[in-house]
């Protein structure tokens, strides 16, 4: 059973999981989406959900209240994706102010909160640093996926415990030990260098600006960042307050 949370690789970790269960990803890439961070295999989008049924005579789509159900059952050996708080945090920020014009860019509502609260008129204007100011002020248990707390509660009362971690970060040597502990054929080398479109892109500008934590998105939404340019040792603070839930309970060091 194969449990994630958005912005952690997703996508790319559940096709190696659906292909080693059968499922002909490669020619249905683009229906698969990470729709509801944590439900075991919900990985096609909403409007595809019906199509990949009938293609597949399953039901591949688990809802909310068969989570619980799902995450108890003691026979499944239950494996979780996370990712480093400080990157994850990032990614959700840029990909919300990216795709801030699509009709679903903001489910719950915070990217208004977030420009009302710095009394700014236009998502452009926001920077990082006051989007994370913002996430203090909301309840990281139940808010857009893309930058929810990754500890679930059932983790938390131990009523679901977890068979492995597998860390983004290390993804090639979790998924090789997987693979030999689990006698699971993922395979991780067909879908590494691929690329979504709602992902960001990974090109690196060589251009400084300093302090870009505090520079409003919009004066730089046409360059691409290192992450450590975004984290000098406020914004590390303020990450790892909003996620020290995160960085605990996966064993992740503080430092970008």
């Amino acid at each position: 059973m194969f449990f994630w949370n958005a912005k952690c690789g997703s996508v790319l970790t559940s096709l190696m999981f659906l292909e080693d269960c059968g499922f002909r990803c490669d020619q249905y890439i683009s229906e698969f989406r990470n729709t509801h961070p944590g439900h075991a295999y919900e990985l096609t989008h909403p409007n595809h959900i019906d199509e990949c049924r009938t293609l597949y005579n399953l039901n591949i789509g688990i809802n909310n209240r068969s989570y619980k159900r799902s995450a108890r059952k003691k026979k499944f050996a239950k494996f979780k994706l996370v990712r480093s708080p400080y990157t994850r945090a990032l990614s959700g920020f840029l990909m919300l102010l990216r795709n801030y014009e699509s009709n679903d860019a903001d489910p719950t509502g915070f990217l208004s909160f977030a420009c009302q609260r710095n009394s700014i008129s236009s998502p452009l204007r926001l920077s990082f640093k006051s989007f994370c100011l913002s996430l203090k002020y909301i309840d990281l248990n139940n808010t857009d996926p893309h930058f929810r707390l990754q500890k679930h509660p059932l983790e938390i009362s131990k009523k679901m415990t977890l068979d492995r971690v597998i860390k983004l970060e290390n993804l090639e040597k979790d998924i090789a030990k997987l693979n030999r502990d689990f006698n699971l054929n993922l395979n991780y080398s067909k879908y590494k260098n691929k690329k979504y479109e709602h992902h960001a892109t990974e090109k690196f500008s060589n251009s400084k600006v300093e302090d870009i934590a505090s520079v409003s998105y919009g004066d730089y939404s046409h360059l691409d960042f290192d992450k450590k340019s975004f984290y000098n040792a406020e914004m590390r603070e303020i990450v790892e307050a909003l996620y020290l839930r995160d960085f605990t309970a996966y064993n992740y060091d503080f430092k970008v």
